[in-house]
């Protein structure tokens, strides 16, 4: 009796490993689909921590690759957690300054909060890139209302590179009756290598700031042992401009991006929101005398034309002066963005 109990015992052992053997393999193998797909479409370039390395490395296939739009019926609603949306629809920014980083971006900003037309907020909410499991009525109720006949406008640099950015506004408008058709984007371009080492002398700061260990030098960073260029930086990567704005002009109509020259808002700053307010739609507000140059700085300060205005000038971070690059790195780069720079003019015509 015993001996055919343990027989029954035996098997039915048997049986279970057998099974949980199954069930781990295709655990794994739908853990390794998961994996695999969600590393597709997550934010391929993470700003929420300072990391060296990239998570994709954009090629000539990028140049030429589909990408599927996120329409707002395929891409999931914001979290809503009252009904109190309505109340602040009018607070959804009709302006939205998506990119890109280190390129000038808070300067103009701050200088289009000034019109008269337009309002925002302090801070960079970047709702659509890190926030948006926080509820829509938790980004709206942050945001200030427009002014009469205005809009709210808003900058987040890092939308542009994020790939759930630009569905998660579509279908965020879509639930506030909002036509997408009327949102406009502004987006801030810069010589490529320039931005990048903006991008990696402000890396320096923080690491310094958390008393972090020293960043390797630029030329280190961005040079393999090779002697080949390490694509995998992300501070390269988000200078390849096509690359992103690719994604956003499958969602968006063109005319709807408006685009700022980040050389020329340096040297010319009223030149480049003189466009702006045209491509956005703007009364012309600005003139010429808004903008007075700060000669020991080299950059242009706002100042109002009301009675006893003072000057508003950015602060000391602005500017920083830029380290030289060996001849055989920068060669290299320029290159290499010089086929970003091509795919970027025939998207959008600009040089």
């Amino acid at each position: 009796m015993y001996k055919l109990y343990g027989r029954y015992f035996a098997a039915l052992l048997l049986v279970l490993s057998s099974y949980l053997v199954i069930v781990l393999l295709s655990t794994n193998q739908h853990l390794a689909i998961s994996v695999r797909s969600a590393h597709e479409l997550e934010t391929v370039l993470s700003l929420t921590s300072i990391a060296i390395d990239g998570n994709y490395t954009p090629t000539e296939q990028h140049l030429t690759n589909t990408q599927l739009s996120f329409h707002s019926k395929e891409y999931p609603k914001p979290t809503v957690f009252n009904n109190s949306l309505s109340s602040f629809a009018s607070h959804f920014p009709r302006i939205m300054i998506i990119g890109f980083g280190k390129a000038g971006t808070k300067t103009l900003y701050e200088f289009l909060k000034y019109h008269p037309q337009l309002s925002g907020p302090e801070t960079e909410m970047r709702f659509f890139s890190r926030h948006y499991d926080q509820g829509l009525e938790s980004y709206l109720s942050s945001l200030p209302p427009p002014s009469h006949n205005g809009f709210v406008i808003e900058k987040s640099p890092d939308y542009v590179i994020v790939p759930e950015a630009a569905g998660r506004i579509i279908a965020s408008a879509d639930s506030l009756g909002i036509p997408v058709s009327k949102l406009k984007f502004v987006v801030m371009l810069r010589n490529p290598i320039d931005r990048a080492m903006s991008e990696y002398l402000e890396w320096k700061v923080q690491r310094y700031l958390r008393r972090e260990s020293v960043l390797p030098g630029f030329d280190t960073l961005v040079t393999l042992e090779t002697g080949e260029l390490n694509l995998n930086i992300k501070f390269i990567n988000t200078s390849c401009y096509a690359y992103h704005l690719r994604r956003w002009l499958k969602h968006f109509r063109a005319k709807q991006m408006c685009y700022a020259d980040g050389g020329a808002f340096i040297s010319n700053p009223y030149q480049v929101i003189q466009k702006l307010e045209s491509c956005l739609n703007l009364n012309p507000y600005f003139t010429e005398d808004n903008f007075v140059l700060n000669h020991k700085r080299g950059f242009y300060c706002f100042q109002d034309q009301s009675f006893n205005s003072h000057l508003h000038c950015m602060g000391e971070s602005k500017g920083r002066p830029h380290p030289p690059i060996k001849k055989v790195v920068r060669d290299r780069l320029v290159e290499y963005f010089s086929e970003w720079d091509e795919a970027l003019k025939n998207m959008t015509g600009i040089n």
